[in-house]
């Protein structure tokens, strides 16, 4: 297929996507989906299919692919998944077919239905380049994503070919003075906050209310409803009341004041600062364990480790062009 056809594919996709997604064929994907994970919703499968929309546009796709070389020969780069966001690895599915090579997709256990569901609606009319198995072999690159101990594997199993390995991030948000953080609810919550892009650490100006971050957080208290979601809250809770370690609960988060990264699922972390220094350095400090930085308002002019200022709302939107760990995979693929 040249590029061509394959973005026509993605534009039907996105077609199909758009004018199916409360239809019964997809209602029952999202619900073997959830059958087979427990942490996919229905709401939040739906969500994720949404936010590929922008993507699966004419234009977006002509003028992100026209930047990269087209694959005179093609190769075979085989994709190790995560499985922690639904469909979290369309991107990387969409770059390997919009560079020209072929696809050997290994799917995580906890998420091997919706991205073989979306294929198979073009199938009859497009034969794309995809391979789905159950252990890679043969493959000419690899780029792979998981946890921090799944990366040494990684590596020592992949070190010999060319490859992206991608290990655990998280993400932040800086809030700056009394001002409104309408939208970082979504940040920190949405998809549960099992994404990378998932705020796990509120930086607070001192003086700042924790009432209005819980406030906020009080718009996804229907969280405490879903079992996984609720033991966990359940656990943490009790953990620190046994344990006489302070807290705030702000259901359906509990707030711990700690400056560290990677809060387990229904903690948040917060901390206060007093200088824009002690932010500048953290994220000095913690820059390849950090996704994204989270703020509307925080000057981050002098600090050349955040490229973009993510606004409240909208970590969980990444354009085209945003790679993660902010390793463009469209010139690894091309220059394969």
């Amino acid at each position: 297929m040249n590029r061509e056809e394959i973005i026509q594919a993605f534009v039907c996709l996105g077609e199909d996507i758009r004018n199916n997604l409360l239809s019964e064929d997809y209602q029952n994907m999202y619900h073997r989906a959830q059958a087979q994970n427990g942490w996919f919703i229905p709401m939040n499968i739906q969500r994720s299919l949404e936010e590929f929309l922008p993507w699966l546009d004419r234009k977006t796709l002509e003028d992100f692919s026209s930047r990269y070389a087209f694959a005179k020969e093609p190769k075979t780069i085989a994709v190790v998944a995560a499985g922690n966001i639904p469909a979290v690895c369309f991107h990387d599915v969409l770059c390997v077919l919009l560079s020209g090579h072929k696809l050997m997709l290994k799917l995580s256990s906890s998420d091997n239905i919706i991205i073989p569901f979306l294929f198979s609606r073009l199938k009859e009319t497009f034969s794309l380049p995809i391979e789905f198995v159950d252990k890679i072999a043969n493959f000419d690159a690899v780029i792979a994503t998981g946890s921090n101990s799944s990366a040494m594997y990684f590596e020592t199993y992949f070190g010999k070919y060319p490859h992206i390995i991608r290990k655990s991030r998280s993400s932040i948000a800086v809030v700056e003075k009394e001002e409104d953080i309408s939208g970082i609810e979504d940040d920190i919550l949405l998809y549960m906050g099992l994404g990378c892009r998932n705020v796990s650490l509120v930086f607070l100006p001192n003086g700042f209310s924790l009432d209005a971050l819980k406030q906020r957080l009080s718009l996804y208290s229907h969280l405490t409803d879903h079992n996984k979601y609720r033991n966990n809250y359940d656990y943490h809770k009790a953990i620190f009341l046994m344990n006489l370690i302070p807290f705030t609960d702000a259901c359906p988060m509990l707030l711990q004041e700690k400056r560290e990264l990677h809060a387990p699922v229904s903690v948040l972390y917060y901390t206060y600062y007093d200088t824009r220094k002690e932010v500048v350095d953290f994220i000095s400090q913690h820059q390849e364990e950090l996704q994204c930085v989270v703020s509307n308002n925080f000057d981050f002019s002098d600090c050349s480790l955040v490229s973009d200022k993510i606004l409240y709302g909208d970590s969980q939107k990444p354009s085209i062009d945003t790679f993660a760990d902010n390793v463009d995979t469209m010139v690894f693929l091309s220059e394969l």
